[in-house]
This record gives C-alpha cells, sequence and structure tokens, in this order.
C-alpha cells in the first residue's frame, strides 16, 4: 500500500468518478475491469432525487420510537441493467458510519425505494419486476464496518414493517496498491452479479497517479471533501478546450453565440446523465466566471462580448479579428491556463481558417 492512498481515498470525488468508469462503455485503458459494465449495469443517472413512497414514510414516522428517515434521498449514482430489471443506488463516502448517524437518513430513505418503484418514477417498462440493490462505497477496510451499518439499518426498516426493498444492501471498499485500485466486496453473496471477494479494476505502475481521468471534475452536491485542485485542473482544461472548440467553428460568421448548455455539454461528456440541477448550476457558475477572465482578455483584441443567463456572444467579426482570436485560443499559454493574450499570440499557432 503506498503512502499516497489515504489521501487519495479521502476525496468522494474519486471514488465517484471510479465507479462512473466502472459502468461506462468507453472506459479509459488504465481501467483492467469495468465491473459493472461488464455485467450489465450502465450509468443511468448521476445524483438523482428519489423521493421516498408515501407509505414508507408514514410507517417510519408513525413508528414508536419514530425512524428518521430521509424523505428525498439523492444517490450519487444510479445505474441500471434493463436486462435484468435491476437498479444501484450507488453511495460514495470517505468512511463508514453508524446506523444512529444523520448519515443514515439518506440510506434508510434509498433502502426504502424498491426498484419497482424506481422504475416507475424514471418510466421504466413496468410489465417487468424491477429490484433495487442498494451499495455504500467507502475506503478499504471501511466497508466491513459500512456493511454492519447497512445490516442494522434493514433490520430496523424491516422491524417496523416499513416498506422497503427485498434485495440486500452491500459496501465495497476501494483500496489503491503500487499496481493499481482494488475493490474489496464485504459480501459477495449480496452483489447482483457473481464477483470474487478481491478484483483487481484499474492497473497502474509504482509511482504513477492510479487516477484515471475525471469525468465529473467537480460535484458541489458532495461538500467541502471534494474539494479537488486535480478536478479544478482538468476542469479547467475541459472548459478552455471546449471554448476553444465552439467559438472557432463560428468565426466565420459576423457574430459568435454560444449557449452556456451547449458550452457544458461539449466540456463534461457525462452533463446529459447529471440529474441534479442544484450541482448543474452551481458548476455552470463556476464556469462563467472562470471564463470572464478570457472575454476581458479577448476585449482587448477589440470584440465585444455580451453575456445573457443562456449564452454569451462575441462580436463583431471580420476576417482579421477572427485570426487574433484563432491564434489566441490555439495558443500553449492558452492552453495551459495563462489567458494573457500577448503572451497566447506569442506561442500561438492558427487554428485552420473555415
Amino acid at each position: 500500500m503506498t503512502d499516497a492512498q489515504p489521501p487519495l481515498l479521502k476525496n468522494p470525488l474519486f471514488q465517484l468518478n471510479l465507479m462512473i468508469w466502472l459502468s461506462w462503455a468507453s472506459s479509459p485503458s488504465v481501467i483492467r475491469n469495468p465491473i459493472f459494465y461488464a455485467n450489465g449495469f450502465e450509468l443511468f443517472l448521476l445524483g438523482p432525487t428519489i423521493p421516498v413512497p408515501p407509505a414508507s414514510t408514514v410507517v417510519a414516522t408513525g413508528h414508536n420510537p419514530p425512524i428518521n428517515i430521509g424523505r428525498s434521498p439523492k444517490p450519487d449514482l444510479l445505474l441500471c441493467s434493463r436486462a435484468d430489471s435491476h437498479f444501484i443506488p450507488l453511495e460514495c463516502k470517505v468512511s463508514s458510519f453508524s446506523s444512529t448517524n444523520h448519515k443514515s437518513r439518506q440510506a434508510m430513505g434509498l433502502l426504502a425505494c424498491s426498484g419497482q418503484y424506481v422504475a416507475q418514477m424514471f418510466d421504466q417498462d413496468l410489465s417487468h419486476r424491477w429490484k433495487s440493490s442498494l451499495i455504500y462505497i467507502v475506503s478499504h477496510p471501511q466497508h466491513t464496518l459500512m456493511q454492519t451499518s447497512l445490516d442494522s439499518m434493514t433490520a430496523t426498516l424491516r422491524g417496523a414493517s416499513v416498506p422497503m426493498s427485498q434485495e440486500s444492501a452491500t459496501s465495497i471498499g476501494i483500496e489503491v496498491r503500487d499496481d493499481g485500485v482494488y475493490l474489496h466486496f464485504a459480501m459477495v453473496n449480496k452483489m447482483p452479479f457473481a464477483v470474487h471477494p478481491i478484483e483487481k479494476v484499474v492497473d497502474s505502475i509504482p509511482g504513477q497517479d492510479p487516477r484515471p481521468l475525471y469525468v465529473v471534475c467537480v460535484d458541489p452536491s458532495l461538500g467541502p471533501d471534494s474539494n479537488d485542485a486535480y478536478g479544478e485542473q482538468v476542469l479547467n482544461e475541459q472548459v478552455r478546450t471546449a471554448f476553444a472548440v465552439q467559438v472557432a467553428a463560428q468565426l466565420h460568421q459576423s457574430r459568435v453565440e454560444v449557449k452556456w448548455e451547449d458550452l457544458m455539454k461539449k466540456a463534461i461528456s457525462i452533463w446529459d446523465y447529471w440529474d441534479d440541477r442544484d450541482s448543474k448550476n452551481e458548476l455552470t457558475l463556476r464556469v462563467k466566471r472562470h471564463l470572464q477572465k478570457v472575454f476581458t482578455q479577448m476585449k482587448s483584441l477589440g470584440v465585444n462580448v455580451d453575456t445573457a443567463p443562456a449564452s454569451f456572444t462575441i462580436y463583431p467579426i471580420d476576417p482579421a479579428k477572427a485570426k487574433s482570436i484563432r491564434t489566441y485560443l490555439a495558443g500553449a499559454a492558452y492552453r495551459r491556463g495563462i489567458l494573457d493574450v500577448m503572451k497566447s499570440t506569442q506561442l500561438g499557432i492558427d487554428f485552420p481558417e473555415a
């Protein structure tokens, strides 16, 4: 085990991105075993809200003593196997927690949502019998304690006759070693597909950063624990690349207009899967603030930049200004985040003209 493991695994953003790649068709080459995707489970939604069925809430709150169950739990990821009619709500946590911790509200809320109910919420074919298996992702060896908590919460809900999912909840521990990333399964018989107790999922070599390229670089819903300089850097690079591509494609026109939504889709490939509107709004706001520096410097090239809630417009564009903008956006300094027009134009090469 490397010394780099503790700080890496203290960030749920690493866990979140790893789980996305393990359920994604186009995973990078370092992903040795996309274990969810290989077993038919693909990413369905990121951060969806699943209101707890009223019947479950009524029984839980009416119990003596009342069971503190979350009303609108929001799993970090929701995976789906349409072939097996099976959902997996996935939660990524830095460490385990007890069944009496405030975090148990979310877990019990998710436990109270049956597969058939989740399928109904997301307009799936209800002629099938849908299942739902809750999985918590924590760092190794915290998964054993997390399993104890999940078993305790399950027993509490069943003991109070709260309507809930009939599938078992389980936990997975992530371990980073010199040669890659391993998953430890707390209870292999509670997984919705066959696994070994330990599965290697990422290949790496000693001294190599085991993180696959982040798809979700920043997720405001994960809180301060997810602050990640690496993620911020990747996000800024993706935004600058998307901005350059979107703007350069329109420089043959007299004005450039780009919708913020289109820019975010270009920068973040998983954008359409993201169901958490608050997180998306916060992330878009951060991107707008970052690009203000670009807009300020582009104005020095003799163009106007108007920003609106839904889009931004750059005008007027003529051949000379188009060439200056292409050179600026293609510059090595711009790509490295040194957003200075003179440095960028000195180091840059032109985009091909349309």
